[in-house]
């Protein structure tokens, strides 16, 4: 859900999934078409998925849910679709990430990172309660080391060089309830 331009459809594919991303810009859908042309992408809305009850063994929704205008009835068509032993893996951003929290002491600017204009925040024990009164158990949680994964060396520029270190650093330092997201994977509570 939400696969966007397909990367990620893609790996599941390579990986040998029978894989179908699913996005509700037409535009996305189209990239991921022309990038992937031997995959299944099909336009939609996330909350109103055009498949039956119980269709997939894995689904995915990598930063895409918290931008529904209603998440909960996003959380519900996962689980719908879903089938009762399927793995799913909700990926969902932070209101405290540590990052956006030191951009606002020290500039002041309260829209660092990638705040957009829907966006639902929470913190981790928001993001747990939200996932479980809608019907998701949760069997492990993960913080994205999102600043962890730049090159260091990309740039010959030494002060670009340096803040790289410095955010990789602080990426592996970084408490899991200042992650910049967080990786819930597990099951639907239907039997």
């Amino acid at each position: 859900m939400g696969c966007g331009t397909g990367l990620a459809v893609s790996i599941a594919a390579e990986r040998g999934c029978q894989a179908i991303g699913t996005d509700i810009s037409p535009q996305a859908i189209r990239t991921a078409e022309e990038r992937y042309p031997h995959i299944e992408f099909v336009e939609a809305n996330g909350e109103d998925l055009p498949f039956a009850d119980n269709s997939f063994d894995y689904v995915t929704a990598l930063g895409s849910l918290e931008h529904y205008l209603i998440p909960e009835i996003g959380l519900r068509e996962i689980l719908r679709v879903a089938r009762p032993d399927a793995k799913i893996c909700i990926v969902l951003p932070n209101r405290y990430f540590l990052f956006n929290i030191l951009a606002v002491t020290f500039t002041g600017d309260h829209h660092f990172g990638q705040w957009q204009i829907q966006e639902r925040l929470e913190t981790k024990k928001g993001w747990i309660r939200f996932l479980s009164e809608n019907g998701f158990i949760i069997e492990k949680i993960k913080q994205d080391r999102f600043y962890g994964s730049f090159p260091i060396f990309e740039s010959p520029n030494p002060w670009k060089i340096f803040k790289r270190l410095i955010r990789r650093l602080l990426s592996w330092l970084t408490p899991k309830n200042l992650a910049y997201q967080f990786i819930f994977i597990g099951r639907s509570d239907k039997k």
